[in-house]
């Protein structure tokens, strides 16, 4: 286990920390931003202009409400791109939701899925994926979360146990 933290884990973890502000106060400005971290500045400045960059945030100009001074800007989360699949795969069949970076629940999808063996399954997941990315515009999906029922093995990636299945058709999956 590691028993320190680089300079690349702490940017990471500072634009974690930012993203997570910005999704839970949307139309946030800089000051507001730097007041709830411990980010100076220029720190707070590097981390949403990377995300900027990115795609990932949005800067809206607000009208200037005074005669000096910098025109205040509002950073939100770009809820146009980068987009979150979930994928359930359980005995009943598949699920999914596609979600925006702020959680908003985009398009919902579901079917029902034959286990006759282990790569109908896997071909069929594999199609119902597709079927989603096909719904959306290259690179708008950054991200896929897969959730399966029963007993897994992370080290490995495979399933060692999935529930209603026949012992006898499971031995066929592994």
């Amino acid at each position: 286990m590691k028993k320190y933290i680089n300079l690349e884990d702490m940017t990471n973890q500072n634009c974690s920390n930012v993203l997570n502000i910005i999704q839970k106060n949307g139309g946030i400005s800089r000051k507001q931003i730097t007041e709830k971290t411990v980010l100076s500045w220029g720190g707070m400045t590097k981390i949403v202009n990377k995300l900027s960059e990115n795609g990932y945030l949005t800067e809206i100009k607000q009208e200037h409400t005074s005669k000096s001074g910098r025109i205040p800007s509002l950073i939100s989360v770009n809820n146009e791109k980068n987009f979150v699949i979930g994928l359930d795969i359980n005995k009943t069949g598949l699920r999914a939701i596609v979600v925006n970076l702020s959680g908003d629940i985009l398009k919902k999808y579901a079917s029902p899925i034959m286990m006759k063996n282990k790569d109908d399954m896997l071909e069929e997941i594999i199609a119902f994926a597709e079927n989603i990315f096909c719904n959306f515009e290259k690179g708008q999906i950054i991200a896929i979360g897969i959730a399966m029922q029963g007993i897994v093995d992370s080290q490995n990636g495979i399933s060692v146990k999935f529930p209603g299945v026949d012992e006898k058709l499971y031995k066929k999956f592994i």
